[in-house]
């Protein structure tokens, strides 16, 4: 028998996972706002289509419409599917993007068999590509609703215009060989899947004009009270309103954000009717830049802690005498340093290159990010152009996540004080317990312990570190959209 005693034991999940100061996912609400229904994992039109002719097909052939066996009849249908994207993209020596399971496609594809037999091992979600990203979109774009489990309705259901989009794709491939013999098959010919490529994949929706139209109508309705959907179509508008006018051909994070934070505001010729999205996506890029500047604070503050166990007051020390070293004025007023802002577009640029840089400097990792956190407050304070909902925007995220309406308040509270008395606000409240409290709530809702620090006796002690990223680039995926849309 074990006598004395034992450490307790517990069954958290030990995660790195991400946002870890609960700011990140506010840029992608914004994001969500102005682009509803297209997210980062979801950028081609195409699969709208092929997805509601499954389920189309589905209700058609199976007397028992259960779920289970909709799993069974989505994935016989996704995996013949990705192979005949494959076999069209592989003739056509172009390479598909963003098509779900085309590592394993590639790889059974490049066996070389003349028979290719049926496998739903190629993305672990039991409900495939449908599940795993488009399922809720496509209820946002009104294509399918929920199902009806009160009537016995185990899987999602058509609406008029998703069984017409529905039908327009079946119509799109009733001629194939495979849709003729091979749909129920459980091994398929690959001159057969090729021919079916041809005709249904991701790259060929030019073919049917029917499709296409409906697909238009559903990502830029013409009329709709439905402010989400007015947003999404003013959105996709003004993204071709940008290519078209600033032939942006490289899209990038940093060319998008030159053209919608920078060159909009600095340019007032652009179409008024965009007006709304486009002060959003301003909104929007300047969220990104705070979060990015801020969660560079963050980095820094773990990396230093990673190399001597010191107290939260030793941590700030440290920090002001290395601020010190490098000629930073600590007393400085605050409405003195905002003299420096606006800053100028390369200053900056090279600033959030910089933050990610592999040296513990101080002045790109602390000061710099300061200076382009106030940038972003002095182009956002007291703006009189702004409509309710960028104000909604601005507010994303309340006090608890940060909000820029929380950061423009602060600075307003701190314009007499030091650049001192503003960096210990940062680093305490802003940091250091806005982690804590990320942390803490991610163990009680979640169960995933994610803490990078722990405080214990006066002394932070670290666990992992962490690094400033950007969010999923959601515009990308808008503009890919359109390019399957002929649009762009």
């Amino acid at each position: 028998m074990i006598q004395g005693p034992l450490l307790n034991n517990n069954n958290f999940n030990n995660v790195i996972g991400e946002d870890h100061l609960g700011i990140r996912y506010v840029s992608i609400n914004i994001s969500d706002t102005l682009q509803h229904g297209i997210t980062s994992i979801t950028p081609r039109a195409r699969y709208w289509s092929f997805y509601s002719w499954v389920l189309y097909d589905f209700i058609k052939e199976k007397k028992e419409r259960t779920n289970k066996n909709f799993k069974k009849y989505l994935k016989r249908q996704e995996w013949f599917f990705i192979l005949a994207n494959i076999a069209s993209s592989e003739e056509q020596n172009i390479n598909i993007s963003n098509l779900i399971g085309i590592t394993k496609g590639t790889e059974i594809w490049e066996e070389n068999e003349e028979m290719i037999s049926l496998r739903r091992d190629y993305v672990k979600n039991s409900r495939g590509g449908y599940g795993l990203a488009y399922s809720n979109v496509m209820k946002i774009l009104g294509v399918t609703k929920r199902a009806a489990l009160e009537k016995g309705v185990e899987i999602d259901r058509l609406t008029t215009k998703g069984k017409e989009l529905a039908k327009a794709f079946e119509c799109s491939i009733k001629n194939t060989e495979y849709h003729k013999n091979y749909k129920l098959a459980d091994k398929v010919p690959r001159y057969v899947l090729l021919e079916y490529g041809k005709t249904a994949g991701l790259d060929r929706l030019g073919k049917s004009l029917k499709e296409k139209q409906l697909l238009r109508s559903f990502f830029l309705p013409q009329n709709t009270n439905d402010i989400y959907s007015r947003l999404r179509k003013k959105s996709l508008n003004y993204y071709r309103y940008l290519i078209k006018n600033y032939d942006n051909k490289k899209i990038s994070i940093t060319t998008w954000r030159s053209l919608m934070y920078d060159n909009i505001f600095s340019n007032k010729d652009y179409p008024e009717h965009l007006d709304l999205v486009i002060k959003g996506w301003e909104i929007y890029h300047g969220r990104q830049i705070f979060t990015y500047s801020l969660e560079t604070i963050w980095s820094y503050i773990l990396e230093t802690i990673s190399r001597e166990i010191i107290t939260q007051k030793q941590l700030i020390e440290l920090i002001f005498d290395h601020l010190k070293v490098n000629k930073i004025e600590l007393n400085q007023k605050i409405n003195t340093l905002l003299n420096i802002v606006p800053l100028q577009v390369d200053t900056r640029e090279t600033y959030l290159i910089n933050m990610k840089g592999e040296k513990l400097d101080v002045k790109d990792r602390i000061y710099n990010p300061l200076l382009v956190m106030l940038d972003v407050y002095e182009r956002f304070k007291s703006r009189k152009d702004l409509e309710p909902i960028h104000n909604k925007l601005l507010n994303e995220g309340g006090n608890d996540h940060i909000s820029l309406t929380f950061w423009i308040n602060t600075v307003e509270s701190y314009l007499d004080a030091s650049i001192k008395d503003l960096l210990l606000f940062i680093i305490n409240k802003m940091i250091i317990e806005q982690h804590q409290k990320v942390a803490l709530n991610k163990l009680i809702s979640t169960n995933n312990e994610t803490y990078h620090f722990i405080k214990e006796e006066g002394k932070l002690y670290f666990l992992a570190k962490d690094e400033p990223n950007y969010n999923a680039f959601r515009i990308k995926q808008g503009a890919s959209i359109l390019k399957d849309l002929d649009l762009i």
